[in-house]
């Protein structure tokens, strides 16, 4: 990657880095943000001293707000497994002034004792998705979820956005038991199946830890931050990509955000 790959976006949360002719900048430049309303979705239920894992960090576009929401007394980790992504989200945190703030992790959350290696569709380096190989293996470190919580600290809120690997990482760890954190997830059926996982093991997973299941049926990404919330009774089958917020029945934020939302 050369500084000809890049482009200086003004998005709603400050000056970024992008990569030219992406998705994801495309995004930035419309609405000012990606997926603008989804980002003012999960920034509703995080508090001035939260701790919070950003999961599939990318450029930084979550992991930015989310900071500058926790406060001066909360917490980010982020983690991203692409070299070349996470070289440009370590420039937007330094550049927003949260270098110090947030901590970046270049690592893959995967299963160890295994070799992977990135597949990125053409012209969206925030799709890039990784499948186990036997050769031609990208250098990437692995670690899992339950690993980062014994190095750095333990969620109070989770933004996972792995591209399929959601279930491994949650199914393969404790945290949803122990810790409950609310969870913010991006649901993708295809990345999912490609990973062998699907779409009704992420719901069983969730319902079976106890969690309640919310989704913002309003517009994914707009000029705007408004979103519509809906308590989910089951996952919904007409759409391959959305986005699901988990509470946990016990989690006592939860009648505090049913009361907001009026559900």
């Amino acid at each position: 990657m050369t500084e000809d790959d890049l482009v200086e976006v003004q998005s709603v949360h400050g000056p970024m880095l992008a990569f030219k002719d992406d998705f994801i900048t495309r995004q930035i430049l419309r609405f000012g943000a990606h997926t603008r309303t989804e980002i003012a979705f999960l920034a509703s239920v995080v508090e001035p001293g939260d701790a919070v894992f950003d999961l599939g960090a990318h450029i930084g576009t979550y992991a930015i707000p989310l900071a500058r929401k926790t406060g001066s007394e909360g917490m980010l980790l982020a983690v991203e497994a692409t070299q070349r992504t996470f070289s440009v989200l370590e420039r937007n945190l330094s550049g927003a002034g949260l270098g110090a703030k947030i901590t970046a992790v270049n690592a893959l959350i995967a299963r160890p004792g295994q070799s992977y290696k990135a597949l990125t569709p053409e012209g969206n380096t925030g799709g890039t998705y990784y499948v186990m190989a036997t050769e031609d293996a990208d250098p990437v470190a692995v670690v899992t979820l339950d690993e980062l919580c014994r190095r750095y600290f333990v969620p109070r809120v989770i933004k996972i956005d792995i591209e399929g690997g959601e279930l491994s990482a949650f199914a393969e760890s404790s945290v949803l038991q122990s810790v409950r954190p609310i969870v913010y997830a991006e649901i993708n059926r295809k990345k999912l199946e490609l990973q062998g996982a699907s779409s009704a093991a992420m719901e069983t997973l969730f319902r079976g830890a106890g969690y309640r299941l919310f989704q913002n049926i309003g517009e994914r990404n707009a000029t705007y931050d408004d979103f519509v919330v809906v308590e989910l009774d089951a996952f919904p089958t007409n759409k391959n990509n959305f986005d699901v917020l988990a509470i946990h029945s016990e989690d006592p934020r939860l009648d505090e955000f049913l009361s907001a939302e009026a559900l």
